[in-house]
């Protein structure tokens, strides 16, 4: 009832403040923040009193409600940080926060507010989710691309402070980028991890030619990956149905591309290529036999459990 209260249209500003007070349980200060009226001035209000303390009036020295307490808060500043109407210096603070998931909530959102400098904030981060997420940002420029992907495999990469961390999310987080070059696509789908190629195969970049060629690679993954996106041609499709994968054929025939044709075309690998000079009506015939076995069976009668199994009422006699 207060959640639907807070997210209602005609709430006075005073109401929503106090929907968003501290003493105010997560689903309702949530339901507040969605709110059309809450402002930047809302948002930061919140960041600027920092980690509520304890009402005695509800938590009681109990260290398991402090802690609920603390996550409650940070699981509302993950929210502030997708928040429309964020502004740069709450992008500045959520990124320099403590939580990982306060800071990988700045880029799950990429509505514009992000910029390069963000970006290279996100790439350095500790956390592989952060930097996973940093690099897809459409904020990302081509150097922190080429970087990305330049980051060796061997679950290494160097900070701007030296330090050695993992590298492998940041280069398929670099794959998933909208702005990702040609050039560094054929980077991806040429790298030694099979993770990457599958993640660089899926790209709205990638060519049927490039489809193609993953098709008949050996991993299952990259086939699926490969088979999956929507650029995958005619000829795509028809490898894809006589693959020795009964995944990679299902994928192969609910793809939108997919004719009905080639939908019918496939049996254990089996179809067809023609194609004609006019006009003509294409007739398949499908001969389908079943595999019946015969026996004299058991009268039903005698499997009834209870006198009302297989009843039969006889109709009245006027």
């Amino acid at each position: 009832m207060r959640e639907n209260a807070a997210k209602n249209k005609s709430i006075s500003k005073k109401q929503l403040s106090f929907a968003l007070g501290e003493d105010q349980p997560l689903g309702v200060r949530v339901a507040a923040l969605k709110n059309s009226k809450t402002t930047t001035r809302n948002l930061e209000e919140i960041f600027n009193n920092g980690n509520p303390p304890m009402s005695r009036s509800m938590y009681i020295g109990s260290f398991d409600e402090e802690d609920q307490k603390v996550r409650d808060y940070d699981k509302l500043k993950e929210h502030i940080m997708s928040h429309p109407k964020r502004n740069q210096k709450l992008i500045m603070v959520g990124l320099s926060d403590s939580n990982p998931n306060v800071r990988a909530a700045v880029f799950q959102k990429d509505d514009g507010k992000i910029t390069p400098d963000h970006v290279e904030i996100g790439m350095n981060d500790e956390n592989g989710l952060v930097s996973h997420l940093a690099i897809q940002s459409k904020a990302a420029t081509h150097d922190q691309l080429e970087r990305a992907i330049a980051t060796p495999y061997e679950f290494l990469r160097t900070t701007t402070n030296g330090e050695k961390l993992p590298g492998l999310s940041l280069v398929e987080g670099a794959m998933k980028n909208h702005n990702l070059t040609n050039e560094q696509l054929e980077k991806g789908l040429a790298h030694p991890s099979d993770n990457v190629k599958a993640k660089a195969i899926q790209h709205h970049k990638a060519t049927p030619e490039q489809i193609g060629k993953m098709l008949d690679h050996p991993s299952l993954d990259i086939r699926l990956s490969a088979i999956q996106n929507p650029n995958a041609d005619s000829e795509n499709i028809h490898k894809a149905i006589r693959s020795s994968s009964p995944e990679v054929r299902m994928w192969g025939l609910d793809h939108p591309n997919a004719t009905r044709a080639q939908s019918s075309a496939v049996a254990r690998g089996v179809g067809f290529t023609k194609s004609f000079t006019e006009h003509c009506t294409l007739i398949g015939l499908v001969s389908v036999r079943a595999d019946l076995n015969y026996q004299q069976g058991l009268e039903r009668m005698w499997s009834r459990q209870t006198r009302f199994d297989y009843y039969w009422p006889a109709l009245p006699i006027s």
